[in-house]
């Protein structure tokens, strides 16, 4: 059974590099998981990254904190308790930077 009920999320304003992101990490695997994206504040283009590994995790963030532009958002979509848990911690360790 999982630890973390699909649907469930954290929603991360975060600058970084001069740019004003919102990161959100959901834990499930469909669109219908990822919560509504209404935040006008944000208008910029969306990724859906879905990494299969922590690693894959890390590496993924970097280079969409490289690509992306201000006002972004960054959706990544976590199949599996592992990965959502080390993306959690990893987001929100940068809310507190």
């Amino acid at each position: 059974m999982a630890k973390h009920p699909t649907g469930k999320y954290l929603r991360a304003p975060i600058t970084s590099n001069d740019k004003n992101l919102l990161i959100y990490v959901v834990r499930g695997s469909k669109i219908d998981d990822m919560p509504p994206d209404e935040d006008e504040d944000y208008p910029g283009d969306m990724q859906m990254l879905m990494p299969q590994l922590s690693k894959d995790f890390d590496a993924e963030l970097n280079e969409a904190l490289v690509e992306c532009e201000s006002g972004d958002v960054i959706v990544f979509m976590c199949t599996t308790d592992m990965i959502f848990e080390h993306a959690y911690s990893k987001i929100k360790a940068m809310l507190r930077a």
